[in-house]
């Protein structure tokens, strides 16, 4: 199987320094991290918006002693196990 394409595995030694020194060039280039006090959150950055308010709400739970979502420490609240497969059930009866 061949390198997937931009792979490096397929360039040069000298390309590939080129480009790992191009990265602080392009990460400076992002601007410096802005205070979320700071930004201007358009109708688009709902999700943003929607993700922050869960993070906070899950940090919360756990200074609470709460399990935060899709974390479960009690052995009675284990995970369920579900029997899948392929097969075909006898009608009740």
């Amino acid at each position: 199987m061949s390198p997937a394409r931009g792979s490096t595995a397929n360039r040069g030694r000298s390309s590939r320094k080129r480009s790992i020194s191009a990265c602080p060039t392009t990460q400076l280039g992002q601007g410096a991290i802005t205070l979320h006090s700071e930004e201007r959150l358009a109708a688009s950055d709902r999700g943003v918006v929607m993700f922050r308010r869960l993070l906070r709400q899950q940090i919360e739970a756990v200074q609470a002693g709460r399990d935060p979502l899709g974390v479960a420490f009690d052995t009675a609240c284990a995970t369920v196990q579900v029997e899948a497969g392929n097969f075909i059930l006898e009608p009740a009866g």
